[in-house]
């Protein structure tokens, strides 16, 4: 038995995970693996998405720069009024009150797709969760709308910095203020029907409709299709111009540096990162040159990547022709165990596809 398959059946029988799915595929068509047969899930097991839900988002959002009736430095404001009347919090006055400051800059949508925005999840940001108790708003109380759950101040002025947060969630606010439906139908329709994936949808049951919040969920087979989609630029739900615009960087100096210290200090971060690599955010997801990197197998410049809460992980490698996947239930993020397996399923990956790498 090879040792990425020793480790996965050593982790399940000792409950590190219980169940996971993995998938990789090449671009040229060549052989690819997936280990569905490796816990008890398949192709129609059901994954919440979390922070992957960033990537179908993403695509919603350009549907309509395709269509000409958005561009990325679309100013926001006058679609998203209680986001753009948000002040910029950039200190603390001796008495502990807030300094607010109105922004300077506007908010675009490329900002917001990029979290160079300014805006935070409160959960994951001191300074947020300070302003909260001030105002009486308990931080683990979740808002029904958007506009409640994330009525916060900006942490800096519109791409002047980075900081991981909600714009996808106000991106797809967006999406639902142009077309007077839910991002949901909207996703359903524009996105998933095109590729033939009918199982994603915000209430996995019919009860989970008298719940305030709701999170995507979807099956691992449609994730592949969407992720594969955009890896063969099949303009099945974008066009080519929009694809490419995903692996080009899309962050300012400041926002890039930003960036790159932030993952230099492993701020919630799920995933396969390494010493040495340059990070920027495309559209979709973030961008790792790996040219330099200490990985094992490193990945190719302008590799696309992200992941979700649950520890998921998924990227894609244009420049070396694969793409991979990695899917569990497992919480709290940045499992160590889980850690470990997603490292070894990339390396994996790689010597599979490049035997030289062994």
């Amino acid at each position: 038995m090879r040792p990425f398959e020793k480790l996965l059946r050593d982790s399940l029988q000792d409950d590190v995970f219980s169940s996971l799915v993995l998938f990789a595929k090449r671009l040229d068509g060549g052989p690819s693996q997936s280990w569905l047969e490796q816990a008890p899930v398949d192709k129609q097991t059901v994954f919440t998405l979390a922070s992957s839900s960033k990537l179908p988002t993403t695509v919603a959002v350009l549907q309509f720069v395709d269509r000409r009736l958005l561009t990325l430095d679309t100013d926001v404001s006058t679609l998203l009024s209680a986001l753009s009347r948000q002040k910029v919090l950039v200190g603390w006055r001796p008495d502990g009150s807030p300094i607010l400051n109105e922004h300077r800059n506007p908010i675009t949508l490329r900002h917001l797709l990029t979290h160079s925005a300014g805006t935070s999840y409160y959960f994951q940001n001191k300074s947020l969760r300070r302003l909260r108790s001030l105002q009486g708003r308990l931080p683990e109380i979740l808002g029904s709308t958007i506009e409640d759950r994330f009525d916060d101040p900006l942490l800096f002025e519109p791409r002047e910095g980075w900081e991981y947060g909600c714009g996808l969630d106000w991106a797809g606010k967006l999406v639902e203020q142009l077309t007077s439906m839910s991002l949901e139908t909207y996703l359903r329709l524009y996105l998933w029907a095109p590729l033939e994936a009918s199982s994603v949808n915000f209430w996995p049951h019919a009860k989970g409709r008298h719940h305030k919040v709701a999170s995507l969920t979807e099956r691992i087979e449609n994730t592949g299709r969407l992720e594969f989609s955009i890896f063969s630029n099949d303009t099945r739900v974008l066009q080519p111009d929009s694809v490419e615009l995903m692996f080009q960087g899309n962050l300012s100096d400041q926002s890039r540096a930003a960036l790159q210290a932030w993952f230099e200090g492993r701020k919630l971060t799920i995933g396969d990162f390494y010493r040495g690599e340059l990070y920027d955010w495309g559209l979709g997801g973030m961008l790792i040159d790996g040219r330099r990197s200490e990985a094992q197998c490193p990945r190719g410049q302008k590799t696309l990547a992200w992941g979700g809460g649950t520890n998921q992980f998924w990227f894609i490698d244009r420049s070396n022709g694969v793409c991979g996947l990695i899917m569990s239930h497992v919480i709290p993020p940045q499992d160590p165990q889980i850690e470990e397996i997603i490292g070894a399923f990339q390396r994996h990956v790689y010597r599979h596809v490049f035997p030289s790498f062994l």
